[in-house]
C-alpha cells in the first residue's frame, strides 16, 4: 500500500456516517447540522443539546423534588453521583 493510499484510508476511517433512514426515524432532516456529545460509554447525536434532550424527563423529575437541571447535568457528565 502506498503512502497516498494509507492517507486516504485514514481519512475515510475518521468519518462517522449516519444513514438517512436513522436520521428520518429520529425526525432529523438529512441536511441538518448535527451536534455530537459524548459521555462515558455514550455518543449522543442531535440538532441541539442532545444530552439535555435525552434527559428531559429526568430533569423534570428532579425539578419536582427541588434539584436544579444544572446539578443533574453536572452529575451525568461526571458519570454519576456518589454521596461519600
Amino acid at each position: 500500500m502506498t503512502t497516498a493510499e494509507k492517507k486516504n484510508q485514514t481519512s475515510e476511517q475518521e468519518v462517522l456516517s449516519i444513514p438517512n433512514v436513522m436520521l428520518e426515524a429520529a425526525g432529523i432532516p438529512p441536511d441538518s447540522d448535527l451536534t455530537v456529545e459524548a459521555i462515558p460509554g455514550v455518543l449522543l447525536i442531535g440538532l441541539t443539546e442532545p444530552l439535555r434532550t435525552a434527559n428531559q424527563p429526568l430533569f423534570d423529575l428532579f425539578a419536582a423534588i427541588g434539584i436544579e437541571p444544572e446539578e443533574v447535568m453536572t452529575a451525568l457528565e461526571e458519570g454519576g453521583y456518589f454521596d461519600e
